[in-house]
């Protein structure tokens, strides 16, 4: 099954980042609550805020991917060992250390401002299958 993003993040693709509510974590936590039915970050949403506070939360977790691979593990999400097999709707933490979604021929990933757009070359430092 394939799991189309255009739709999700065209309603994202304005909204400014509130760190603990909207941000670029828990932004493919949304994307998988909206495929799956299961919020898997529901456990930090509304527990911190400002940069500083989820600058903690990663840093205790060891860093972004490590953060993610935690919440990717419980919710039931495969890592992709192969970058090749990486299929739109999957999501990633990617160069510079950010979360997001792959869209047909780019990434797409939350910023302050909204949603921005990145090269398919980009480096890729870990992903999931959006798939179970």
């Amino acid at each position: 099954m394939m799991f189309d993003p255009t739709e999700f993040i065209a309603r994202s693709a304005s909204a400014k980042i509130e760190y603990g509510t909207d941000d670029c974590g828990l932004w493919i936590a949304d994307w998988w609550n909206e495929c799956h039915g299961v919020d898997p970050a529901a456990h930090l949403r509304g527990n911190y805020s400002g940069d500083s506070q989820k600058r903690a939360i990663v840093a205790g977790a060891g860093g972004l991917a490590n953060l993610v691979s935690g919440i990717a593990d419980k919710s039931g999400a495969r890592e992709i060992l192969l970058m090749a097999d990486i299929q739109v709707g999957d999501f990633a933490v990617i160069a510079p250390g950010v979360c997001a979604i792959r869209a047909d021929g780019y990434w797409a990933a939350r910023a302050d401002e909204g949603v921005i757009f990145v090269v398919a070359d980009t480096r890729v430092w870990r992903a999931w299958s959006i798939t179970e």
